[in-house]
């Protein structure tokens, strides 16, 4: 291989995001596994030499199939939390909805951390909210919540982390309704009577009166 063409071999390169390497090819990013690990250096090496034997061409498809390749949902959730921490935060400071997707992943962690992204269903969403359910949140904290756990898997596929399959099947998960489940209910907030703003009304004017 002459020293011309090595130059222009694309670099084996570190992922942030999914702390894994990657090269790019004919302009599309390919994941090779955990980064500076023999297997993945190892699996650069074949990727780039199926790529020159292909005449700089991969194969239609084997990018998706390459990038998600051994993901599984242990790296993909601090990936989305790195995310979020910037995408949530205000004046430098973390909001409430950073602490509302932390919540949301933890209850898919101590189940499917190990799991891989391609693995990860319907089936395994049901049971993280059947966890839920068992744990007594409420239905409303509860959708949100899967709804939370269904927008990271989102995330991971607009960053080629995720087969847009896997988020297409999740998303036949439907919401819990009311009435219909083992949810908890919260109590639905009642109006406030006239009678009692007019009581309200009448005390504040006299505690002004009282201050003149």
């Amino acid at each position: 291989m002459s020293d011309k063409t090595t130059a222009q071999i694309p670099k084996y390169r570190l992922h942030k995001p999914s702390a894994r390497g990657v090269v790019r090819l004919s302009g599309r990013d390919i994941y090779l596994g955990t980064h500076g690990t023999a297997e993945s250096k190892e699996r650069y090496r074949q990727v780039i030499a199926e790529w020159l034997a292909n005449n700089r061409q991969i194969t239609a498809g084997r990018e998706l199939v390459e990038s998600t390749q051994g993901l599984c949902v242990a790296e993909l959730m601090p990936a989305y939390l790195d995310h979020s921490a910037s995408y949530y935060g205000k004046n430098g400071q973390p909001t409430r909805e950073q602490g509302n997707i932390r919540d949301a992943i933890r209850s898919i962690s101590h189940l499917y951390s190990k799991t891989l992204v391609t693995d990860f269903g319907p089936s395994e969403l049901r049971s993280a909210r059947q966890g839920m359910i068992d744990d007594d949140l409420c239905r409303n904290v509860i959708n949100s919540r899967v709804n939370r756990i269904r927008r990271m898997f989102k995330w991971g596929v607009e960053r080629e982390l995720v087969p847009p399959t896997v988020l297409h099947a999740l998303q036949a998960v439907t919401p819990l309704k009311r009435g219909r489940s083992a949810a908890r209910e919260t109590e639905p907030a009642c109006p406030v009577s006239k009678m009692s703003v007019d009581e309200e009304t009448m005390q504040l004017a006299g505690w002004r009166r009282t201050r003149r």
